[in-house]
């Protein structure tokens, strides 16, 4: 699920984010279908607390790079408005799921970040309509629970 219908009245609640759109074209979708699942000689990290298939996590790697590559030059066309509304929260729609979304989603919300970041300060200032959503982003598993409302101030320039 992207940040939409949160705090912005142009936002359309079921709207698919470019990078789901980008992993749900055939060459992505179907590649994820083949690597992302347990195969009989996977190699296994295997102890009390965790079980990880270190075979699939490095297919699915391998293949949320391809579909961020893909993506990147994308970021760089859109408002900071248009930004917002692709960052994925948790829970949400998404079209990567297992392993692979996994390695998109969190490095995808870097990217957009990155991206608001860079721009210049007047163009930040849209972010207050963001201030009050308190969605969890998706992040690193073992990273911080990083709600829209933190990031935004984060991003938000200085009064």
């Amino acid at each position: 699920m992207m940040v939409s219908g949160c705090g912005d009245s142009s936002n359309q609640p079921n709207a698919v984010s470019m990078i789901d759109r980008i992993a749900s074209q055939p060459q992505y979708s179907n590649v994820v279908a083949t690597v992302d699942r347990n195969f009989p000689n996977d190699e296994w990290y295997d102890d009390p607390r965790i079980k990880i298939n270190v075979s699939r996590v490095s297919r699915s790697k391998a293949v949320a790079k391809q579909i961020l590559e893909s993506a990147k030059a994308g970021l760089a066309q859109m408002t900071v408005t248009e930004l917002m509304q692709n960052l994925k929260v948790r829970n949400g729609r998404d079209s990567s799921p297992g392993y692979v979304g996994s390695e998109v989603y969190p490095e995808w919300n870097r990217m957009v970040v990155d991206e608001i970041r860079s721009r210049p300060i007047a163009e930040r200032t849209v972010l207050r309509r963001w201030t009050n959503v308190n969605s969890i982003l998706e992040t690193d598993p073992n990273g911080e629970n990083l709600s829209v409302t933190i990031v935004v101030f984060n991003l938000l320039p200085d009064k």
